[in-house]
């Protein structure tokens, strides 16, 4: 009997279940051949004690989940953010945040009548944002919950909780936009310089950032189509062409 370990963990305490397998540890859903991570995956998920199939790459579950108490809330709140944190390469502190803020939640008992899948995203882009922002469309391809939803229950979740997020600066958005459009650490640190000498002339901080990695590219002798790059990272043409221009013209008369 083949033994099956969590890609995410390493745990061993897996539940399998068709073509599919649970990690206990951590909640991750991945293949139980492939030992994949499912991508893509959808969810109807609610908080009011209904039956709710969890649907994997297309394909359901060979069991459906009832959630029907703050325990099982929990449980499938954990499988959705490891599985989130692990496509948005999100490292264990920020997917340990935001499963924290959702058990807040709970406490508070503020979970009743709201679906899981937007809490549990709102409450990964709060911590994302404290620890290791990502364009927030980014989270809504990978969670599949609409942007309008995700920024709603955000703010829900901070007045209700009562926190307090910190201004994010565009330098903490240059490793994830670098990986975007695979390019290295010298891209990074062109990007970076570029961001401390001019970046507080260009108002949103992550059209600065993507303007800096698209620039810091071409200073670093490798190049991306502007095309190519708005798409890689999200953001329009005409944002990141006004963007790198006013850093070339910066750069350029110093």
């Amino acid at each position: 009997m083949v033994t099956k370990k969590c890609p995410n963990c390493d745990s061993l305490d897996i539940i399998e279940d068709g073509e599919q397998c649970i990690c206990k540890e951590c909640g991750l859903l991945f293949e139980n051949r492939l030992h994949e991570i499912a991508l893509g995956s959808q969810f109807e998920v609610y908080s009011r004690g209904v039956t709710t199939i969890l649907n994997i790459s297309n394909r359901k579950l060979n069991s459906t989940y009832t959630v029907n108490s703050s325990d099982r809330s929990l449980q499938i709140v954990r499988g959705l953010i490891a599985q989130w944190s692990y496509q948005l390469l999100l490292n264990d502190s920020v997917r340990d945040y935001g499963l924290d803020i959702y058990e807040q939640l709970i406490v508070h008992k503020k979970t009743q009548g709201r679906r899981i899948d937007e809490l549990a995203a709102a409450c990964l882009h709060i911590a994302s944002r404290v620890l290791s922002p990502r364009p927030l469309q980014a989270l809504e391809r990978v969670t599949m919950v609409d942007a309008k939803k995700i920024t709603k229950f955000e703010k829900v979740i901070l007045k209700e909780l009562e926190l307090r997020l910190q201004l994010v600066e565009a330098k903490q958005f240059v490793p994830f936009l670098c990986s975007s459009i695979d390019r290295n650490f010298s891209t990074e640190k062109r990007a970076i310089t570029l961001l401390t000498d001019f970046g507080d002339m260009i108002q949103n901080p992550r059209t600065a950032a993507a303007s800096a990695v698209y620039y810091g590219a071409i200073l670093a002798g490798d190049p991306i189509t502007l095309p190519a790059a708005a798409k890689l990272m999200d953001i329009s043409e005409h944002a990141l062409a006004n963007g790198s221009n006013t850093l070339r013209s910066a750069y350029e008369t110093v």
